[in-house]
C-alpha cells in the first residue's frame, strides 16, 4: 500500500502533552448551511465531489479559530451510508477528497494543527433493533479506513455513536490495520443513556482499557447537561475526556458564554480537548480556545479504584472495600449432554436460560465457556457474546482454552469483558496480553505454569508477581490483572490447600491485585460438597477475595456471601441479612460407626472397604499365617472388597478420597501378602500404558485410574503428563501393550487424544484398543475420534476394562 501520509501522530500524543489541551472543530454542517451551499435534500457528500473548496473553506476557519485539529468529512463515508444516497461507487473518492481538503485548509491556514478523520455511525443496527453482526460492522468500516489510512490521516475520531457495539467495532477495525492515534465520543440524551441504553459509566470503563486517545460526549446536550454526564466518566478513567456539546437542542439554544461558564468544571472532571458540535461555529471555538488559554490544568476528579467490568450498561467493580462479586458458572457444557447438543446445533436457549437464571439467583458476572467436543466455539463464541450482551446487563467473562475463540468473543462484545485465563507460560501469557490490550479486557493470571501448580505459596506468589511485569509490559494497567491462587482439592491436596489462602493474602498486601477463585474446587470427590464450599469461601472472602466463581443458586453460596457481606461491613446494620435469616435453623445428625470384625480375612476386607491401610496390614500379616496362597486371599478377601467399593462410588455413598485409600490399603496389603509368599511372580490380566496427553499438566484422575487398576490385577506403565502423541506412539510399539489409556482435564488438551489415536494408526497400532477419559471427555467426544473406551470415572475404567478381559 502505497500510503500519503502525514505522519505526525507521535507529536499529537506529544502535542496534548505538552499543551495539557486540544481545540477541536466545530460544526461542519451548520457552517455550510451558513453559506448556503447545504440545503435540505443534499448529501454533505454530494458537495464534497463538486465543491470541495466549500469543505476547505470551512476547516480553514476552524483553524484560524483555534482548532488544533478539524474532522474530515467521512463521517458519513461508508458504503452502507453512501448506499442511500446513490453514492457507494464513489467510496475511495470520497474518503480522498475529504481528507485532501483538511491537509489543504491547514496547508492554508498557516496553523499548526492535526488532520482528523471523523468516523460515524453505519445505518446498520446490532440486535435487538437490527439483524447485524459486529464482525459485519468491522469489515464496512474497514473498506473505509484503508482508504483514509492510505491518504494520511493524525487521528481518527469515532463520533456520534449511540450504540456502544458500534463504536467498537469501529475501533477494531482502526486497530485491524493500523495504530493512529483514536477518539471515541457516544451521544447521550438527558437522561445520561445513549439510544441502546448505554451509560457513561461503562463507556468508560470498556474504552478507557483500550489505547484510545480520548473519549467523551459529542452531539448530545447543551453545554451545562453535559456536565454530569462528563464528571460520571471522568469518575472512571483518567484519559483525556473530549466535550463536544451542542449549541441548540430541539428549541433551546446556548450562547458561547454558556459553553465558556461550564470550562472550569469540564476541566475537574477530566477534560482536556474542548470543541463544540452541531450549531457550534467558528467564533465558539475562537472563545473557547481565548478561554483555555488562560486556564490551568487542575488536576482532575479522582478515579475510582479497583477492577472494572462493564456490560453496555452497567459497571461491576472489585476492590479493597468492595464486596466480593460473584461469577455464575453454570453456562458450561460440560456433563450437560442437553446443552452440548444445542451448541452443536448452534442454538443457544439454554445458554440464556442459564444466564437469566444466574442474574435472578445473584450472579453479578456470567462465565462463559462453550468448550465441547463437535463445537464450532469461534462462531460461537462471537454469536453469544453478541447475543448475551444485547439481552442482559451482566459483564461477561470469556472462558476458553482456544485464543481464536476468545479474540472472536472480544471482538463481538461491545463491553469490557474478563478473560479466563492464562498461565504464567510466558508464550501464552503474551498471546493472551496481547489480546487484552488490543480489544481492551481484563485478564485472570493462573498461578500457575507449564511445570503445573507450585504446592507453596512463596513459589505461586512468584508467579503472579512475574505475570504482573508481563502485563504492565504489554500495555495493561495492573486493575486489569486479577490472580487466581488456584483452588485445589482438599481430596488429594489436603495439606496444600491453605497455600492458596496465604498466596491471596500475598497478592493482595504486596502486589494489591484483585483475586478469584472457582472456590468448588476444593470439594470434588467429597460429600457434602457444600459444606466444604461455604467454609473455604468465607475463608477465601476474609482473605480479601474479589471475584468468586460459584454456583449462584447454592444456598450455602448465598449464606457466606451474605454473612460476609454483614461482618465487613457492607450490608449495614444487618438490614438484609436479618431480612434473610430472621428463621430458625436445624442442625444435621451425626452417621453411625459400624464395628470391625476380628478373622482376619473378613477384617482384610472390612480395612479396604474402609481405606485404613494401617488396618489392612494387620490384617494381611494374619492372613497370611492361614496357610492360604496370595490368589486364595485376593480371591476371597481383597477383590470382593474392592467391588463393594466399586458399589459404594456408582450409588454416591463414596466419593474419590474413600476408593482412593481403599486403593491404597489393598496396595499395601498386598505387598505384605506378595513378600510372604517369596516375591512370586505376579500374572497381570492385562498391560496398560497410561499417558495425560500433551499441553495437559493434571495427573490426580489418571494416578487414580492407575491405582485402581494396579490393585484389580492390571500391570500399568504411567508414562505421565503432558506427553506427546510421538512418545506414546514409542513407547506403545517398544512395549505392545493390551490397552492405551489417555487422559486430558481441558477443553483444548482433549483434542490432542485424536492426534494420539491418529499417530497409532498410522504406526500400524490400531488393533490397541485406547481408552480415554477426563473432566471435559464425553461419550460423544470419545466416538468421534474414534477411541475404543470411554470411562466417566475411575471405577468405570476398570469396569471397562475388566469386561474386556473377561470376554
Amino acid at each position: 500500500m502505497k500510503r500519503n501520509s502525514v505522519n505526525k501522530h507521535v507529536d499529537i500524543i506529544k502535542h496534548l502533552k505538552t499543551k495539557g489541551y486540544l481545540v477541536s472543530d466545530g460544526a461542519t454542517g451548520t457552517e455550510l448551511i451558513n453559506a448556503g451551499v447545504l440545503k435540505k435534500g443534499i448529501s454533505p457528500d454530494h458537495i464534497l465531489l463538486n465543491d470541495p473548496d466549500a469543505f476547505v473553506k470551512v476547516h480553514r476557519s476552524y483553524y484560524e479559530a483555534g482548532s488544533d485539529y478539524t474532522v474530515a468529512n467521512n463521517f458519513g463515508a461508508t458504503r452502507t451510508k453512501l448506499e442511500e444516497w446513490g453514492l457507494q461507487g464513489e467510496l475511495e473518492k470520497i474518503n480522498r477528497v475529504a481528507i485532501q481538503c483538511v491537509k489543504k485548509a491547514l496547508k492554508q491556514s498557516g496553523k499548526k494543527g492535526f488532520v482528523a478523520s471523523s468516523i460515524g455511525p453505519t445505518g446498520r443496527l446490532l440486535p435487538p433493533m437490527g439483524n447485524a453482526t459486529m464482525e459485519e460492522l468491522i469489515d464496512i468500516y474497514k473498506e473505509q479506513i484503508k482508504i483514509i489510512y492510505d491518504e494520511g490521516v493524525d487521528l481518527f475520531v469515532i463520533e456520534t455513536m449511540s450504540d456502544m457495539r458500534e463504536a467498537k467495532a469501529a475501533y477494531i477495525a482502526i486497530r485491524d490495520i493500523c495504530n493512529v492515534p483514536v477518539g471515541v465520543c457516544l451521544t447521550f440524551d438527558a437522561n445520561a443513556k445513549t439510544l441502546f441504553n448505554n451509560s457513561p459509566e461503562s463507556f468508560a470503563v470498556t474504552f478507557d482499557a483500550t489505547d484510545v486517545l480520548f473519549l467523551g460526549v459529542n452531539c448530545s446536550v447543551g453545554p451545562k447537561d453535559v456536565t454530569p454526564i462528563i464528571q460520571r466518566i471522568g469518575e472512571y478513567t483518567s484519559k483525556p475526556i473530549v466535550v463536544n456539546a451542542n449549541a441548540g437542542t430541539g428549541y433551546a439554544h446556548f450562547e458561547i458564554g454558556d459553553f465558556t461558564s461550564q470550562i472550569d468544571q469540564w476541566i475537574a472532571a477530566g477534560a482536556r480537548i474542548f470543541g463544540g458540535c452541531c450549531g457550534t461555529t467558528p467564533d465558539y471555538i475562537k472563545a473557547i480556545s481565548k478561554a483555555l488559554a488562560k486556564k490551568k490544568m487542575k488536576k482532575k476528579l479522582s478515579v475510582k479504584l479497583g477492577t472494572h467490568l462493564a456490560s453496555l450498561s452497567k459497571v461491576v467493580s472489585v476492590g479493597e472495600n468492595l464486596p466480593t462479586a460473584i461469577i455464575g458458572e453454570r453456562i458450561n457444557p460440560t456433563n450437560k449432554k442437553d446443552m452440548i447438543d444445542e451448541l452443536k446445533h448452534g442454538t443457544l436457549e439454554l445458554v440464556k436460560e442459564y444466564a437469566r437464571k444466574q442474574i435472578d439467583d445473584g450472579a453479578h458476572l456470567l462465565d462463559v465457556n462453550l468448550g465441547a467436543a463437535g463445537v464450532d466455539q469461534v462462531k460461537l463464541m462471537s454469536k453469544t457474546f453478541q447475543m448475551l450482551s444485547a439481552l442482559f446487563e451482566a459483564p461477561l467473562v470469556v472462558d476458553s482454552s482456544k485464543v481464536e475463540a476468545i479474540e472472536a468473543a472480544l471482538r463481538a462484545y461491545g463491553g469490557k469483558a474478563l478473560i479466563n485465563s492464562t498461565t504464567a507460560d510466558k508464550d501464552k501469557a503474551e498471546k493472551i496480553f496481547k489480546l487484552a490490550a488490543k480489544y481492551g479486557a481484563a485478564v485472570i493470571g493462573l498461578t500457575m505454569n507449564e511445570k503445573g501448580i507450585p504446592m507453596s505459596a512463596g513459589e505461586r506468589f512468584v508467579l503472579a508477581s512475574g505475570m504482573l511485569k508481563l502485563a504492565k509490559a504489554h500495555g495493561i494497567k495492573p486493575e486489569n490483572l486479577v490472580i487466581d491462587t488456584l483452588t485445589l482439592s482438599l481430596s488429594s491436596n489436603q495439606k496444600e490447600v491453605m497455600e492458596t489462602i496465604k498466596t491471596l493474602e500475598l497478592v493482595k498486601n504486596k502486589l494489591h491485585l484483585s483475586t478469584i477463585l472457582g472456590v468448588s474446587n476444593v470439594s470434588y470427590g467429597l460429600p457434602a460438597r457444600e459444606n466444604l464450599n461455604q467454609t473455604f469461601l468465607t475463608l477465601a472472602i476474609n482473605a480479601g477475595l474479589n471475584l468468586a466463581i460459584v454456583n449462584p443458586s447454592s444456598e450455602h453460596m448465598k449464606k457466606s456471601f451474605d454473612t460476609m457481606n454483614v461482618i465487613n461491613g457492607y450490608d449495614a446494620f444487618a438490614v438484609e441479612y436479618i431480612n434473610e435469616y430472621a428463621k430458625s435453623i436445624k442442625p444435621e445428625g451425626e452417621r453411625d460407626k459400624s464395628e470391625r470384625p476380628q478373622d482376619p480375612m473378613s477384617l482384610l476386607r472390612q480395612a479396604i472397604i474402609d481405606g485404613d491401610d494401617s488396618i489392612s496390614v494387620v490384617a494381611a500379616k494374619a492372613a497370611s499365617g492361614l496357610g492360604l496362597t496370595l490368589v486364595d486371599i485376593a480371591t476371597k478377601s481383597m477383590i470382593p472388597a474392592i467391588e463393594v467399593v466399586g458399589k459404594y462410588f456408582k450409588d454416591g455413598r463414596y466419593f474419590l478420597p474413600q476408593v482412593v485409600l481403599s486403593a491404597q490399603a489393598m496396595k499395601k496389603a498386598f505387598e505384605i501378602l506378595k513378600a510372604h509368599d517369596g516375591g512370586q511372580k505376579i500374572e497381570y490380566k492385562a498391560k496398560v500404558v497410561m499417558a495425560t496427553v500433551k499441553g495437559d499438566i493434571h495427573d490426580i484422575g489418571k494416578n487414580i485410574v492407575i491405582t485402581l487398576l494396579e490393585t484389580n490385577g492390571f500391570e500399568v506403565i504411567d508414562l505421565g503428563k503432558s506427553i506427546s502423541a510421538e512418545d506414546i506412539v514409542k513407547k506403545a510399539k517398544e512395549l505392545n501393550p493390551d490397552f492405551i489409556g489417555l487422559s486430558a482435564l481441558m477443553t483444548t488438551t482433549m483434542e490432542e487424544m485424536g492426534i494420539v489415536i491418529k499417530e497409532l494408526k498410522k504406526a500400524g497400532l490400531h488393533n490397541i484398543p485406547v481408552m480415554v477419559g477426563g473432566a471435559v471427555v464425553t461419550q460423544d467426544f470419545a466416538n468421534s475420534i474414534g477411541a475404543k473406551f470411554y470411562a466417566k470415572d475411575a471405577m468405570q475404567a476398570v469396569e471397562l476394562l475388566n469386561q474386556c478381559k473377561s470376554k
